[in-house]
């Protein structure tokens, strides 16, 4: 999730402390070979076999002076720098040969044209066998695995650990959603019987809640890391070919980074539509919203998908005067979704204008209006029916994301990047244009959920580490975690029914549960093929991210929809996953009426007893 305005970085410390970085005792290898440079006693005119050798260095020397530094364990680490140095040409034996291999004894050497250089650029690289950029939840899931298998891994992180998710994402939005749906929650306690005061929040409170939240989560990603071993650095990587990184520290200094293979987990940010004005004035995206500390007076959110109406209702809730500026609400879903939500925004106050925000400029406050001084902004809209301004003193602009795919020069290291959509080529199995290097998440795909991202940071790991290839699952669940929740997965009704397949439905105010909560608005569809397996499904209720998993594990498994029946599985009552059960055992009684074996049964039962 990204704008223009970007949320200060608040780290639990300094990202320099909080997980261990460098190969060689915590030294970066640039360092030890500019400290070896500078040792100008280790290079000396030298005679062997009666040949003589000017100015070089004897590697059994370097070997013992290497062994006496602090970040140098032993003899045999000694030799492996040693090597690395010669690897990177920046030593080369004095016959010229790299079949001679730098080794613990007597055997000459010298600095290459290229390691004899006076530059301030860092000349030697450390190297990994594995180097993942981005440290979201698809550069944790590679790395970690990575790691798990005991590869020399490098995660680098140009912000934060955790990603978008974790910083202005999933954790944020639900934790203001928690606070949105307990407000709302002493407001109609009323219809339950239970008299309470007005309540009011307040939104410094809110935020803080919604922080310690971010950072709770935030800590235990540092924690995983550390625990699986994966080395961390935080900076901008750039590369300089497809084995090599240029990597700016975030103190301002440089690294080079080499690699066997890259998996790029670079994510995506905030791509505002085009609204003329909209440079000129403040507004919010996702990264940044968590930070207000006063509730608006007035809100307006463009853009009706999941960020916007989530982000809608949830405000108006806590008390604003919000306005969705939308053509549709949640487009993905089936028409009725639309309905059903529009329906409750209005209920709780929310407006939904249908159209689309053309133009936004800096508003004259009206007489006696209590919108915060300053933040005064006028929207025009243009509806089917003209144009309409709208008022509002916060701006939050909840559509477009693009690839942050853009400032990488990965050009240089061979990768593709789609020209209209920025997304990184990928094939099937993650691979981009250069064969060493994979991509996963946001920066590769328009499926862009956390546990997408997640499922396929593990795949590009393994499939850059281990023989054969694997494919990601495309059986991809989301939830909008709106009131009620809206939860699908596979094909949608229209895409269903094109395919010939059928729509098994059962809607809220026939499950005992969703009664007894004045949960009646939603349903329960299913769409089924011919031959009874799940091709896709939609559900609007309360509980609907947590009844999806049922249906996706059926989905994924080829688990026909009858099999979830009262005669195979019985579902506890009353729960949510009630309607599940009954409806899949509707579906089994309407085959089994329509089978010559239901309808033999039928004959048996009514005359075979007589």
């Amino acid at each position: 999730l990204k704008p223009c305005g970007v949320s200060p970085w608040r780290p639990l410390r300094p990202a320099s402390a909080m997980i261990e970085s460098g190969k060689y005792g915590g030294e970066k290898l640039d360092t030890i070979f500019q400290s070896l440079k500078k040792n100008t006693q280790l290079v000396k005119d030298r005679r062997w076999a009666g040949m003589a050798y000017a100015q070089c260095l004897d590697a059994k020397e370097v070997v013992e002076w290497l062994a006496s530094q602090k970040y140098c364990a032993d003899r045999s680490m000694a030799v492996q720098i040693g090597l690395e140095l010669q690897a990177q040409d920046l030593i080369t034996h004095v016959w010229g040969s790299k079949k001679v291999k730098f080794a613990d004894g007597t055997m000459f050497f010298r600095f290459t044209a290229a390691g004899a250089a006076v530059t301030d650029e860092p000349l030697a690289a450390d190297t990994y066998h594995l180097v993942v950029i981005g440290a979201g939840v698809a550069g944790i899931s590679a790395a970690g695995f990575a790691a798990s298998m005991g590869v020399k891994t490098l995660c680098i992180e140009g912000k934060r650990l955790g990603g978008d998710c974790t910083w202005s994402g999933c954790v944020p939005s639900k934790a203001l959603i928690k606070t949105a749906h307990t407000v709302h929650a002493a407001k109609e306690a009323a219809q339950f019987g239970i008299a309470v005061t007005q309540p009011r929040a307040d939104m410094k409170q809110v935020k803080d809640y919604v922080w310690e939240a971010i950072h709770t989560v935030a800590k235990l990603d540092e924690e995983s890391m550390v625990k699986m071993g994966v080395k961390m650095k935080y900076g901008t990587a750039k590369f300089l070919d497809s084995h090599t990184l240029s990597l700016k520290l975030q103190n301002g200094e440089e690294e080079r980074i080499k690699g066997k293979s890259f998996i790029l987990a670079v994510g995506a940010e905030p791509a505002p539509p085009p609204i003329k004005g909209l440079e000129s004035v403040k507004y919010h995206t996702y990264e940044t919203i968590f930070d207000l500390e006063v509730l608006p007076t007035k809100m307006v959110v463009v853009g009706g998908g999941v960020i916007g109406c989530e982000m809608a209702q949830a405000f108006g809730r806590l008390g604003a005067s919000v306005t969705i500026v939308a053509n549709k609400l949640l487009p993905k879903e089936p028409p009725k979704v639309d309905g059903i939500l529009a329906e409750q925004f209005a209920e709780e106050g929310v407006r939904v204008l249908r159209g689309r925000a053309s133009a936004v400029t800096l508003a004259v406050p009206s007489e006696g209006s209590n919108m915060q001084r300053g933040n005064e902004l006028k929207l025009l809209v243009t509806t089917s029916g003209g144009s309409e301004e709208v008022e509002c003193d916060v701006l939050l602009v909840a559509s477009g994301r693009r690839p942050h795919t853009d400032h990488m020069a990965l050009n240089l290291a061979g990768v593709e990047v789609d020209p209209k959509t920025r997304l990184i080529k990928v094939t099937p199995t993650l691979k981009t244009t250069v064969d060493h290097i994979y991509a996963a998440g946001d920066c590769c795909t328009l499926q862009q959920f956390t546990h997408y991202a997640g499922i396929m940071g593990f795949w590009a790991t393994r499939n850059v580490l281990l023989p054969g290839s694997g494919i990601p699952q495309h059986v991809i669940p989301r939830v909008t975690f709106t009131t009620p929740e809206v939860a699908s997965v596979g094909l949608s009704e229209a895409e269903a029914l094109a395919a010939g397949g059928v729509v098994a439905s059962l809607p809220n105010h026939e499950n005992e549960r969703a009664i007894c909560e004045k949960d009646l608005k939603g349903f329960t569809d299913v769409y089924l093929d011919k031959n009874g397996y799940i091709l896709g499904a939609t559900l609007v209720c309360n509980r609907a991210g947590e009844l999806l998993s049922e249906l996706t594990i059926a989905m994924e498994k080829k688990i026909k929809f009858a099999e979830l029946s009262w005669t195979n599985v019985i579902h506890p009552y009353p729960t949510y996953s009630f309607s599940t059960m009954i409806l899949a055992s509707n579906v089994q009684r309407e085959a089994f009426d329509k089978s010559h074996t239901g309808k033999v049964s039928k004959w048996f039962a009514q005359f075979g007893q007589s």
